[in-house]
């Protein structure tokens, strides 16, 4: 997972009806660390394995992409 789509990832997992206490609790991590993931104040920089792969595992339960859209094709 490109690391410059997390905040996005979990936009997407609220979407889907998961409260940032509930992604937290699924990765393993607080819900203020998932707060300031979304809002960029933390966490973007060196994220680590656990909280990617928890999230990559998430998203995937809850049909939420982790690639970026492709390019269009011409």
């Amino acid at each position: 997972m490109d690391i410059t789509l997390i905040p996005q990832v979990l936009q997407d997992l609220q979407e889907a009806g998961l409260t940032q206490s509930e992604i937290g609790d699924a990765i393993g991590c607080s819900q203020s660390t998932i707060s300031d993931m979304m809002t960029g104040k933390s966490g973007l920089t060196r994220p680590s394995y656990k909280i990617i792969s928890g999230l990559e595992v998430l998203a995937k339960k809850h049909g939420v992409a982790t690639d970026p859209d492709p390019a269009p094709s011409r």
